[in-house]
Formats: structure tokens, sequence, C-alpha cells
């Protein structure tokens, strides 16, 4: 006789009652379904766009939310999009004009609701608290703003975790089991009753040390004390821009107005470092017009401030976007050599002979384009500038191959590739390994080259 295959999907903890019945019957089979991971869930996504890409800051606010569970993020994306919070430009989803208004579908409501249901006054009141400090929260700060001992709300938020599943341990406190319990919970609080948790949480934690800035700058915000806010938004975005997130440098700076028209020069020149990493990041977005538009402007600010090096510094940057944008042609080299040999040691006197060391290599002047590629990299070694570092060995190695200088070219390349790879820069390493890999060949190295 055929056999019957009997598929069970449950929700539920190793120690519940359901699981052990269960998984205790004889050939039975446990299967755990884990979330898929980031880079599977993003080709799930596209899969599912009807032939589109889709743009990474909406790829990352899907996946945040929906944290790889493949049904949740299809349908929140389906929903978005016909809710205009995402829009289809060009073949690609964009944010759309109701971004910073993006609802959950009804569905996803339903679902957390019914499980709220299960809660007491006392569970309930928690999460709310809980909810407000984000998916991430504290007992500590919990207790604190509640009024209540320390060890009684770490043994409710114990009991919650253990009887409901709503939230689970981490190792800095709690965190919501999804993303999506925490949006319903908090979209359920009266706006009055939300302004004073986010108040009663800034308070506390302005008293606290090592509190994330961004945590901090959060709760001023949704207080209604945007100057509070502003001084720990500042920081975050400025720690997040050495990281490259560059989604998020840039909605730091549109919570605190650094997109908006209407800054005064004064208050641009103030803020030069957070000008100068939004800018970046709006390039490194595909943004090139309104990047050049920030430093532009900045460097008007400085060049009223009376402040040659920042607006040569405007320069440089100005300088590097045009060049990837429009090429050689559309850069002031003038201006690149000023400010190579005028500026104290800095990124971007570093870049202004990196931009001319390129530009030298592609006229076939490699002589030119190798000093001034090694002095560039001088001073990113110097200033300890990794990732500047790496893009240098890897121009220096094309200089020695076009010079015929094979053995040297290999080694470079080999030694870009390694750099990138300590930093987490897996793209620039497997564009570095494919030049090794080219020059090894030509050198006859078939065996050096990777599988």
């Amino acid at each position: 006789p055929k056999g019957v295959l009997l598929l069970m999907a449950c929700r539920s903890s190793p120690d519940s009652t359901v699981h052990r019945d269960v998984a205790g019957l004889r050939a039975v089979t446990h299967l755990e379904l884990a979330a898929l991971p980031r880079a599977e869930a993003f080709r799930m996504l596209e899969a599912s766009a009807r032939g589109a890409r889709i743009d990474s800051e909406v790829a990352d606010r899907v996946y945040s939310l929906t944290q790889g569970n493949p049904l949740f993020a299809t349908e929140l994306l389906a929903h978005w999009e016909a809710c205009a919070v995402v829009d289809r430009r060009h073949n690609t989803l964009v944010r759309g004009p109701a971004w910073s208004h993006a609802e959950l579908p009804q569905r996803f409501r339903d679902l957390v609701a019914m499980r709220l249901l299960e809660l007491d006054e006392e569970e309930r009141a928690l999460l709310d608290a809980a909810a407000v400090d984000g998916v991430r929260f504290d007992g500590e700060a919990l207790a604190a703003i509640s009024g209540a001992e320390l060890l009684p709300v770490l043994r409710l938020l114990q009991r919650i975790s253990r009887q409901r599943g709503l939230i689970a341990p981490a190792p800095d406190g709690y965190r919501f089991a999804t993303a999506v319990t925490q949006e319903v919970i908090y979209g359920e609080l009266a706006p009055e009753l939300r302004r004073a948790l986010h108040l009663a949480l800034a308070e506390h934690l302005e008293d606290r040390e090592s509190v994330r800035p961004e945590r901090l700058g959060h709760h001023w915000l949704r207080a209604g004390r945007p100057e509070q806010a502003r001084p720990h938004l500042l920081r975050a975005l400025i720690d997040t821009s050495v990281r490259q997130e560059s989604h998020r440098v840039v909605g730091y700076a549109r919570e605190i107005g650094l997109l908006a028209e209407g800054h005064t020069e004064e208050q641009l020149f103030e803020e030069k470092h957070a000008v100068t990493a939004t800018a970046a990041c709006l390039h490194n977005m595909g943004r090139s017009d309104e990047a050049i538009a920030m430093f532009e402007r900045l460097g008007e600010a400085a060049g009223a401030a009376g402040d040659e090096v920042q607006r040569l510094k405007c320069g440089v940057r100005i300088a590097a976007v045009r060049y990837f944008t429009d090429g050689a042609t559309a850069i002031d080299r003038d201006l690149l050599a000023r400010a190579a040999d005028e500026l104290p040691a800095c990124f971007e006197r570093g870049r202004a002979h990196y931009q001319l060391g390129v530009i030298h290599k592609y006229a076939d002047e490699l002589e030119e384009a190798e000093r001034r590629l090694q002095a560039a990299d001088r001073i990113f070694v110097e200033e300890g500038l990794a990732d500047q570092h790496a893009s240098t060995l890897d121009q220096l190695a094309s200089v020695a191959n076009r010079a015929g200088r094979l053995e040297e070219a290999e080694r470079l390349y080999g030694e870009a590739a390694e750099l990138c790879r300590q930093h987490g820069r897996r793209i620039n390493a497997a564009v570095s390994d494919i030049n090794r890999a080219q020059v090894a060949v030509a050198r006859g190295r078939i065996e050096e080259v990777p599988a």
C-alpha cells in the first residue's frame, strides 16, 4: 500500500506540550524552519516583484520587519506597493510618497491582536512600554519608567517569554519575537501615551552610561523634543557613516532636517561633518545630484566662514562624484592639484592624489600615476583608512600590470583582496581576486587560479 505523508506546522517552543506530544510519536521527523538569511530573502523578494529590481532601502525595511519570513515579506511588499509606500520607477521599487506613513497589512495586525488577547493587564502594560523602546529593550529601563522594582519586572518578562512566546531573551535584555509584534503594539497606543513613554525613557536613558545615541535621540524626537534629540542623532549619523550604512545615515539626516532647504550657512558649517557624511552616502546610493548639491552648499558656507581648507575638501568631494558620473573631463584638475599640495593629511588630500593618479593611469602616464597613488596610499595608511588603502593597492596593481610588472601586480591585487575581506568588503575582494587571477593566467600560473 502507498504511504501517507502528513505535514504539520506548529509555532511552539521545544518545551511546549504540543511539541512534546507530537515529537514523541514514532516515525515523526522534526524539521525546524529557520528564517531566510538576508541574501536569500532579497532574492526571493525580487523574484516576487514581477521583474522589478528592489532598492536596498526598501529591501532592508521589509526584512527588518518580517525577519526572513517569506510569506510575510512578499505580502508586505505587495501591500506597500498598493498603498504607495513604495513606488515602481524605471522598473525599480523605491521609497514612495507614503514611505513615512507605512502601515502593516490588516491581516498582520489581526494575527498579532489575537495573541495579545491572552495577556492580562499587567503583562500588556509592560509590553506597551517595551514596544515604545523598540524591538530590543531592557528590564532596567522598563522598571525605571514604571516606578517598579527591577526584579519583579524581570520575572514578569521571563513569564511572558515562557508562557506567551511574544518576547525572547537577548544578550542585553529582551527582544520582541517579531518586529511585526512590536509594530502592532506600538501602533495601538494612544499618541499622548506614546509621547509620555518616549519622554520617560529619554529622561531615564540620559542618566545611564553606554546608551546608543540613536536610541536616546529617537526617544527625544518622538517625545516632541527635537532640539534635545539633535546632538544624539548627529552622533548616531557619524557613527553609522563609519560603518557605511548609507540608508541609515540618510534616515538620520532626514530626521534632523539636514536634507531640507532653509539651513543658514552658519548651520551648515557648524554641522560640516554630518553634512559631509550624508552627502557621501547619497552618492553611494546613486543620488549623485543631491550629493553634489550638498557639497556645493557646504563649500559656499565654508567660503563665507573664511575656511579655505574646508572649501578645498568640498571641491575634492565634488570632483570624486563628478568623475564617477561624468568622467575625467568634468572635474577641476587644478583644484585637485592644489588640494593635494595644500591640505593637511586627511581623507580629502589622499583622495586628491588618488583621483589624479587614476586620471594619469588612463592617460597612460604611468610614472606620474604611480607617484600620485603612492602619495595617496601613505596618507590613507597614516590616517587608518583601511578601505581607501585597499582601493589604492588595487589601482597600484593596475598600474604595475599596465607597466608589465606582472609579479608585482599579482602580489598587490592579492593584498588588496585580503584587506577587503578583513573589513567585510566582499564584493571588492572578489573583484581584486578576479584581477589577480587574470594576471596569474598571463604569467602562465594556471595552478594559482582559484576554482
